[in-house]
């Protein structure tokens, strides 16, 4: 990471994908990292509408594909929010 101190929110995509083809994140880590991030701000912010349920079980997939070789793009892994947009 280019960055050591800095925090993993803070990682654009690219770089998080980086990190993870490196063997230096885990996409486990990164979701973990997120929820209690989102459990942190979300009941002040209001933002999302709701959270995968599988979230973490997809992150173990992914990890799991990843260490086997097995992923279907380079961004394979990384967790996502999609915005809504329009009133």
């Amino acid at each position: 990471m280019s960055d050591p101190g800095r925090a993993l929110h803070d990682l654009g995509a690219l770089e998080a994908a980086s990190l993870m083809a490196d063997g230096r994140l885990t996409s486990v880590v990164l979701v973990e990292h997120l929820a209690a991030r989102i459990a942190d701000l979300e009941p002040r912010l209001h933002a999302l509408i709701a959270v995968h349920p599988e979230a973490l079980a997809q992150a173990r997939v992914a990890d799991d594909r990843r260490r086997a070789f097995d992923l279907l793009h380079e961004t394979g892994g990384l967790p996502l929010i999609l915005p809504l947009t329009g009133s």
